[in-house]
């Protein structure tokens, strides 16, 4: 985008999910919200709340997911997980209004809806100094296998 002088559109991943979702599935409650998953080890997710017109209803976080995780927002209403990080937890949420929806994966083709939208209001990023988001720093470790 810099060395061609053509605008950036940034689209998070966890809200790139939700379109397939929103999409492909009719039978999601109007109130419903929906809760992409990515897995991040052990009982943890990177995890956005959206409702269905995708604005976030509480911002992205890493989640270290027990039975009252969510527990206020399922006691309102439909939840919707899914993602890589959503089957495992299930067992976990066991609440009457979460739902599965398996097979989720960020694929480029749902990109489309999203940066159009972008591009309509003009939401580009400056290709000189745009850093994507990543929620948490990335930190290696020695390995504790020996070679």
């Amino acid at each position: 985008c810099y060395g061609r002088d053509i605008p950036l559109i940034a689209v998070p991943t966890l809200e790139l999910m939700c379109v397939p979702v929103l999409l492909g599935h009719d039978d999601i409650e109007d109130d419903a919200l929906v809760c992409p998953m990515i897995d991040a080890r052990r009982m943890e997710v990177y995890a956005g709340i959206y409702d269905r017109a995708l604005t976030a209803v509480r911002p992205v976080g890493a989640d270290i997911v027990t039975a009252d995780t969510y527990k206020g927002l399922l006691d309102g209403r439909p939840v919707y997980f899914f993602g890589g990080g959503a089957c495992k937890c299930m067992e976990t949420i066991a609440h009457p209004n979460a739902r599965l929806i398996e097979g989720v994966k960020p694929l480029a083709k749902w990109m489309f809806p999203l940066a159009e939208k972008r591009m309509a209001e003009g939401k580009t990023e400056d290709t000189a100094y745009f850093v994507p988001f990543y929620l948490k720093d990335f930190v290696a470790k020695e390995s504790k296998k020996l070679i």
